[in-house]
């Protein structure tokens, strides 16, 4: 994928632009700061390059007085209008990543121009889901999402010297299909879709920022839940104590962790 790095930039700065900034601020629809969690998602359910973000937002923010708002609608931002804005976003901020040469695509600049020119007088598709009353189910499902990666080894249905098989749900049946690829096909497709170094794949803004913790805990207050907290640090050993006890390979004995100072000996 060209310019991998530079899109993946492109695509959280509009999300947070579309959904917290230009929107959620508009009291016409809400006028104050919710809570938005995005996940970056780089595969089709066929291990197709499909870069696309998975956006979780609370129905409702803190206004700067410090009180829960409510939507002024039924739904938290219309349809239309949120397409017009992440379209005329989108399109804005790979037009400048092109001009200052931060992303580069195999093709002569003018023609690129022209095509998002062109793009921007086409529909866009936003798909925007009901509200669901509970959050936390959604959270936990997404987390399963990106954690579980592109790709599950149940998926698999057979695999020799020269072809891969596996299953997969397919969004235009609806049904279970059975794709056949090349092993170095099957590799190339998985290989697209490995996180890049220092790249987050999943980003907060809004109440779900770290610097905006008290206020996160304002709201937390007024839903009658429990203040959020610092997470615990962990040992390697602790976590995976939930599913194994680490032994030693050789002997079979409980490893364990033990700082220690390392002594340089004079030569």
């Amino acid at each position: 994928m060209y310019s991998s790095s530079a899109y993946s930039v492109i695509i959280f700065q509009q999300s947070s632009g579309v959904c917290y900034e230009k929107n959620s601020q508009d009291k016409r629809y809400l006028g104050a700061s919710p809570g938005v969690m995005s996940a970056l998602h780089t595969w089709g359910r066929d291990l197709s390059l499909h870069p696309h973000l998975h956006c979780l937002i609370t129905h409702g923010g803190m206004s700067t007085s410090g009180e829960w708002v409510k939507p002024k609608k039924r739904v938290l931002f219309p349809q239309k209008p949120l397409m017009m804005v992440y379209r005329g976003k989108f399109l804005a901020l790979v037009r400048a990543a092109l001009l200052a040469k931060e992303m580069r695509l195999p093709a002569p600049l003018q023609s690129l121009i022209n095509l998002l020119n062109k793009l921007g007088r086409k529909d866009w598709v936003v798909h925007c889901c009901k509200r669901y009353e509970h959050g936390k189910g959604v959270a936990n499902y997404l987390a399963r999402y990106v954690r579980g990666g592109p790709f599950n080894n149940s998926q698999l249905v057979n695999v020799t010297d020269k072809q891969v098989t596996f299953s997969y749900q397919s969004h235009v049946s609806h049904k279970r299909e059975i794709l056949r690829l090349p092993v170095d096909t099957f590799i190339s497709r998985w290989l697209e879709h490995v996180p890049q170094s220092g790249k987050a794949l999943v980003r907060y803004c809004g109440l779900y920022s770290s610097a905006s913790r008290d206020k996160l805990n304002q709201a937390r207050e007024y839903h009658q839940q429990a203040p959020v907290s610092l997470p615990q640090l962990v040992s390697w050993q602790t976590y995976l104590s939930q599913w194994t006890e680490p032994r030693c390979e050789v002997c079979g004995c409980l490893l364990h962790h033990q700082e220690s100072e390392l002594i340089r000996h004079a030569a």
